[in-house]
């Protein structure tokens, strides 16, 4: 039952961290480039916290192309990600990407040798379905919203990644995982400043990110949860279950968001009107029904 607990804390923290993504990537930078920089180096402060739970060590020789890829794919998915979120509602966003789950259960057979039921096939059928349901700008053209198409980039890359780390978690401490995972991700972001454009944009944002730094450590501080979340249900639960528990993230995005718009309602982009909240919800409903037959 307390893996589930952490496993839940997972996209009650993302879900909080997510619409303050949203926030800076609609109205603080105009770049995704340098959103992604900034978004990246700041993890580097939360670093000394995983020391409270563990020295991380070296990986061992053959785990180290997996977390590297790791974090070369973990750069990618969120160049598509703040991408996406400038074309989709935040909720919407999060929950199509549960679409690209459909592959976790093939890479997980050949990866970890994870073996799932046909009712779960059924859960991730469920949810795919309803993502796109979700994406859909008119529903009686089929007209697909452009964003739909990043963050289906996006959510296969994260699978792939979320396989990976399951990977390297058989014969790695989540601490280490973590630990080297962030390292090699802002290094990653480092070699954006070779470029002439992205350098000269990455300094000229800095005082704006300066200015705004509590609300970046802040955010840091959620992720870093919602991460040590992953990392530690990872390591005890199959990675089919965890994806499943992820995916009602967008529920918790929409239950925000519908509180934030009594208060700083410019800083969200959500469409809150009685019919957007009633389609997503019901949506959201089967996403949650496909989430419990996959578990």
């Amino acid at each position: 039952m307390f893996a589930y607990f952490i496993a839940f804390l997972n996209p009650l923290t993302y879900a909080a961290s997510n619409i303050i993504d949203s926030h800076i990537s609609n109205n603080v930078f105009k770049n995704v480039w340098v959103v992604v920089f900034y978004c990246t180096i700041i993890t580097l402060l939360t670093l000394p916290i995983l020391f409270l739970f563990g020295i991380p060590r070296i990986p061992p020789t053959h785990i180290i192309p997996y977390v590297v890829l790791g974090a070369i794919l973990h750069i990618a998915v969120l160049v598509a990600y703040y991408l996406s979120m400038r074309n989709m509602d935040t909720s919407i966003v999060l929950a199509c990407f549960s679409m690209g789950k459909i592959f976790i259960p093939v890479l997980a057979f050949f990866m970890v040798g994870e073996v799932i039921r046909p009712v779960q096939y059924a859960g991730f059928g469920i949810i795919i379905l309803f993502s796109v349901f979700l994406s859909l700008d008119d529903v009686k053209v089929m007209k697909v919203n452009k964003g739909l198409w990043l963050v289906l980039a996006a959510s296969i890359t994260s699978s792939i990644t979320l396989v990976i780390n399951k990977k390297i978690l058989l014969e790695l401490d989540w601490v280490s995982n973590v630990f080297w995972g962030n390292i090699l991700s802002a290094f990653i972001v480092m070699l954006f400043l070779l470029l002439k454009k992205h350098r000269q944009e990455i300094f000229s944002e800095a005082p704006r990110f300066f200015k705004r730094g509590g609300m970046f450590v802040g955010n840091e501080m959620l992720f870093q949860v919602g991460v040590l979340a992953e990392s530690y249900a990872l390591a005890i639960l199959p990675v089919i279950v965890f994806t499943a528990i992820g995916s009602t993230q967008a529920l918790f995005i929409l239950a925000y968001s519908w509180a934030l718009m009594f208060i700083c309602p410019k800083h969200i982009k959500e469409q809150l009107d009685a019919k957007s909240i009633i389609k997503k919800v019901i949506c959201f409903v089967f996403i949650v029904i496909g989430v419990v037959l996959a578990i």
